[in-house]
């Protein structure tokens, strides 16, 4: 008994002298370990934000530019350049092509077309937002009391020939929304990098990505010290812990949950990399890694002398959908036809989308007549869905197709804006057959 309770006492001198040496070596001299590491925490926090949102700003300038780029707009105002039909006729054959191109991006004010000449030829949605914005620029940002709205302006060219510009504007307030999670942490848009000179506020900013702009995130230098104090306290009380920890737990149980942290991290690891290369609502290659996985079957092509076929793909009477049924609906539409792409294509294809209602369709060592084939298969599960009545709309999808012979030196780019263009002409000719 006498020995059992000389271990105790032991044990109580062992933990009261661990406190006392905790306190003196490691708790009162990390005071400004922790200012400096809150600091640093925040200016991450900003940076990543920052990161996020130039992200974000590159998917809206990606999404016009798809509208911008189009063939048969090219060349319809190339023929304008040329006075080969008046403006009243340019302006009735862009309208409506025009809003259906800008009606399935999210988060869309406002969007309008110009002529080389200046005059506006097509039209959507509120234009009075134009007029807070400065329109000589590429990209502009500006942000009211409850709202904080993206311009973004592109150029049209054919030939090298200017012939006019695209002009939008986004409502991006919801992306703020959802980085703005923590309230002790403001945030606003600037075009300077500006430095807050009360002493009460620490302030970091960092540039936006592909803008002139800057995120500003600014917090009370309190709440820094608060959380300072937090830490010390935390990590005083780890400390303790550890040392009661270090008597009473086995090497065994250490190196079980080492593992466990481990395998943790490696699926998360795992989740991350499948959610940069697939698309989140088909679960197919997002258009990034479609066209990079391109490129490296063109090569393969050249190393093999093996052709290779592309297929863009656009579905039909999307807007419709999501006009009548919404757009929940809509987002049933688009997973039901990508899955019916995925499955029936063969082992060595993919297929990835490229962006709202366009895919692309890859068939590696294949010629056009096989790729044929292969599409045959697709159009008659759509027809067998529509027989059975699955769904309350027609499935049907626009393509074109486009052939690359090996060794060719024909461009990506050229190969997919082939099959993009021969998918237009397709879905005209399905149009004037009241499809």
């Amino acid at each position: 008994m006498d020995e059992l309770n000389k271990a105790f006492k032991n044990l109580i001198v062992f933990i009261v002298v661990s406190v006392i040496l905790t306190t003196i070596i490691f708790y009162i001299p990390m005071k400004n370990i922790f200012i400096d590491k809150g600091i640093k925490d925040l200016e991450n926090k900003i940076d990543l934000q920052a990161t996020n949102l130039g992200h974000k700003i590159e998917l809206y300038d990606r999404l016009i530019h798809s509208v911008t780029s189009r063939t048969f707009i090219k060349d319809k105002l190339f023929i304008y350049y040329n006075k080969k039909i008046s403006l009243n006729e340019l302006k009735i054959f862009t309208q409506s092509k025009f809003e259906d191109g800008v009606d399935i991006y999210e988060n869309l004010i406002s969007a309008k077309r110009y002529s080389f000449d200046g005059f506006k030829i097509a039209t959507y949605g509120n234009f009075k937002v134009f007029n807070k914005f400065n329109t000589n620029k590429n990209k502009d940002i500006i942000q009211t009391d409850n709202k904080i709205m993206l311009m973004i302006k592109k150029n049209i060219f054919k030939k090298g020939i200017y012939l006019g510009y695209d002009i939008a504007v986004f409502d991006i307030t919801y992306i703020f929304n959802k980085i703005d999670n923590n309230s002790s942490i403001s945030y606003s848009i600037s075009d300077t990098r500006e430095l807050n000179k009360n002493k009460d506020l620490i302030t970091h900013t960092d540039k936006i990505k592909n803008t002139n702009y800057y995120l500003v995130g600014t917090v009370n230098r309190s709440y820094i010290n608060k959380n300072i104090n937090d830490a010390r306290q935390s990590t005083f009380i780890f400390s303790i812990t550890i040392i009661v920890m270090t008597i009473l737990l086995s090497h065994f149980t250490l190196n079980k949950n080492a593992k466990q942290i481990i395998n943790k991290c490696k699926t998360t690891n795992e989740r991350i990399q499948k959610y940069a290369m697939h698309d989140t609502l088909t679960g197919i290659y997002n258009r990034r890694m479609g066209i990079e996985l391109l490129k490296k079957k063109k090569k393969d092509a050249d190393i093999n002398d093996s052709k290779l076929t592309v297929c863009f793909v656009d579905i039909n009477n999307l807007k419709k959908v999501n006009d009548t049924y919404g757009h929940k609906e809509g987002d049933r539409f688009i997973k039901c036809v990508s899955d019916v792409m995925d499955e029936e294509i063969r082992k060595a294809d993919y297929v990835s989308r490229m962006g709202g209602d366009e895919f692309l369709i890859v068939f590696p060592h294949c010629d056009m007549k096989d790729a044929k084939m292969v599409l045959e298969r697709i159009l008659t599960r759509f027809k067998d869905l529509n027989y059975k009545n699955k769904y309350p709309y027609k499935i049907g999808i626009s393509y074109g197709l486009s052939e690359y012979i090996p060794n060719s030196n024909k461009k990506v780019d050229k190969l997919i804006s082939e099959a993009d263009e021969k998918m237009y002409k397709h879905k005209e000719k399905l149009k004037n057959k009241g499809y």
